[in-house]
């Protein structure tokens, strides 16, 4: 559910962020739809980064839906129960319930914020926590042939992701986002995490030392887009991901799942748990989790 509702969010951010640029019938003051626009156009918005606000826009979409349902009231006239009942439709899927209770939430912080009311109805509400999904990459099996359909297509640099991803653990905005010298100079990885804002250092095995080695002159991202030389965004790299795994029959598979599978390396390399969520950014409990369900295979 979590990942169906992050990829329909980045499906849709291009389609939305058009549609916000487009001229609108004005709505009344104070109304969800106005709030929604209002808060948009704040600096808290904009500086968020894309997939937040492709999980933002997502949600807003949902949430018009549902005002216009009630003719849009003003917020004053929304109340807990309400939004209590507008949720539990959502049941069946947890994620998409989570992802719009917290835009609710936000949302109605910043009409507390700008006056229009004195407590947010949606504040302290219940989220509930989905069972993540948990998978590893079979090395050969899986990821050799998705290095291979991709390196045939000329996504070279895509390829690399992988073995980066795989090699340190690491979110794909910060695979993507991978800079020399500023995060890897001379074999050694030694950047901040977007995410934590914890410090890694890592030193990079020769295969992946290689393969950085051979991006082009003056290139100084790790990863770039092989047409442009610009940035990957993360919305391109899922879908090249997903075209490879789908073509080869592995629909199950899914770039983070690299993550899991640097825990069980490292892991196999005799890491503790603490040292190896030092490096991938997960909780402990997370690294725990990961290794009691797929260690014992290795037995």
């Amino acid at each position: 559910d979590r990942t169906k509702a992050i990829y329909e969010a980045e499906e849709n951010f291009e389609r939305m962020e058009a549609e916000r640029s487009r001229p609108r019938r004005p709505h009344h003051h104070g109304s969800l739809p106005w709030l929604i626009r209002s808060y948009e156009q704040t600096r808290k918005f904009k500086d968020k980064a894309p997939k937040t606000k492709s999980s933002h826009d997502y949600c807003s979409r949902i949430v018009m839906e549902w005002s216009s349902r009630g003719n849009h009231p003003l917020i004053q006239k929304i109340n807990r129960p309400a939004i209590l009942k507008f949720l539990s439709s959502m049941d069946e899927t947890p994620s998409k319930r989570n992802h719009v209770s917290s835009y609710l939430r936000t949302l109605l912080n910043y009409a507390c914020d700008i006056g229009l009311i004195e407590t947010n109805p949606a504040a302290g509400l219940r989220l509930t926590q989905p069972e993540a999904s948990i998978r590893l990459w079979d090395i050969e099996q899986e990821f050799e042939p998705v290095v291979a359909w991709l390196e045939k297509r000329g996504r070279h640099q895509l390829a690399t992701a992988m073995h980066i991803a795989r090699s340190i653990g690491q979110r794909e905005g910060d695979v993507l986002s991978l800079m020399e010298p500023r995060d890897y100079s001379n074999g050694k990885f030694s950047f901040y995490q977007s995410k934590t804002g914890a410090h890694v250092e890592f030193v990079a095995p020769g295969e992946l030392i290689g393969r950085i080695s051979s991006r082009p002159d003056g290139q100084l991202l790790l990863v770039a887009n092989e047409k442009t030389g610009k940035k990957y965004n993360q919305r391109t790299l899922t879908k090249w991901i997903r075209q490879a795994t789908r073509s080869l029959g592995l629909d199950d598979l899914q770039f983070r799942h690299l993550r899991h599978t640097c825990v069980a390396e490292m892991a196999r390399a005799e890491c503790t748990v603490p040292e190896i969520a030092a490096v991938t950014g997960h909780s402990l409990r997370t690294v725990g989790k990961i290794l009691k369900h797929y260690l014992p295979r290795d037995s």
